[in-house]
């Protein structure tokens, strides 16, 4: 047990004296979508189906530990998202329905560089702040999980970043549509698009 823990001690002394400590700021777009399982319509409203990717935005801050071989990187993010979906009417008329929200983003992601190159993935957890549309009263959970993985390209302190983000849990359980409360599974996913600045 003795070995064990002075190994264990060696180790992480070996491994935070080779560590390198990054910090910046980021900010980019998002193209988000959504999707709406388990829909609970009524005579008046049979199902919701997503529209096209629209326009979102980030902005926050990144720490980037570098390992002997890895690196980490959390982050602390600011995320509108908006989404316009299609609300699908018993008599096959179709009406636009406002999915936006803003929320914190805190993903968690571990990453291997292959020269200016480097590739990531890890899990994100969001909580969701302030104003949010009609449609999601009362229905939008306080947070979700989801997972990044995507590449980056490192230009001196800038980096270049491509992620697809997946749900892992729901972003709402209820949409409100004409006054009325439907039961749903509505997650979101994004492709975001980013640059950041290494300040130190």
């Amino acid at each position: 047990m003795k070995k064990i823990i002075l190994l264990s001690v060696l180790f992480l002394s070996f491994m935070s004296a080779q560590a390198q400590f990054d910090f910046g700021i980021r900010a980019g777009v998002n193209f988000p979508n959504a999707s709406f399982d388990d829909f609970k319509g009524n005579t008046n409203y049979e199902d919701v189906a997503s529209g096209d990717r629209e326009l979102g935005y980030h902005a926050g801050v990144f720490a980037r530990i570098k390992l002997v071989v890895l690196h980490v990187q959390p982050e602390l993010i600011f995320t509108h998202i908006s989404h316009t979906a299609k609300a699908k009417a018993a008599n096959g008329d179709e009406s636009d329905i406002d999915i936006s929200f803003n929320r914190i983003d805190i993903p968690l992601l571990v990453g291997k560089a292959f020269g200016p190159v480097n590739v990531k993935v890890g899990p994100v957890i969001s909580f969701n702040v302030g104003e949010q549309s009609d449609v999601l009263e009362n229905g939008l959970q306080n947070g979700s999980w989801g997972y990044q993985l995507g590449a980056g390209l490192d230009i001196g302190k800038f980096n270049l970043e491509l992620r697809y983000e997946g749900p892992l849990s729901r972003t709402a359980e209820t949409l409100r549509i004409d006054g009325e409360n439907f039961q749903t599974d509505t997650r979101i996913n994004q492709i975001i698009v980013g640059i950041g600045y290494e300040l130190f």
